[in-house]
């Protein structure tokens, strides 16, 4: 089975996302849920509303994994969402390229 392409932990390996993360969480958490089809204002409003914010990033990472292939289960992507929830809005949006979005917007 096929891993993760970015590290749970490897939040440093893209600056541009680590920055977006910490400055404003839920619009790269926003944007990487419209990449996997799901409501982007929905689930970056749910990062301010406390236990909601852990299901909701669990679902996407859940369903990121889930395309991917990517063995796991919804109760270790809660638990990695509760634990480190800025962490896996970065893995999330690495693996699928969330932040690329504005780029590919410009050049259009």
């Amino acid at each position: 089975m096929p891993n993760w392409q970015h590290e749970l932990f490897g939040c440093c390996s893209n600056c541009k996302v680590l920055v977006c993360t910490a400055c404003c969480q839920c619009i790269v958490f926003g944007r990487t849920s419209e990449k996997m089809d799901e409501s982007c204002l929905t689930h970056a409003l749910a990062l301010y509303v406390p236990i909601l914010n852990w299901i909701c990033m669990a679902q996407i990472r859940t369903k990121i994994r889930e395309s991917k292939a990517i063995d796991g289960s919804f109760g270790n992507d809660l638990l990695c969402s509760a634990c480190c929830g800025p962490c896996v809005i970065c893995q999330m949006a690495q693996e699928v390229g969330a932040m690329d979005m504005a780029q590919s917007m410009a050049r259009e």
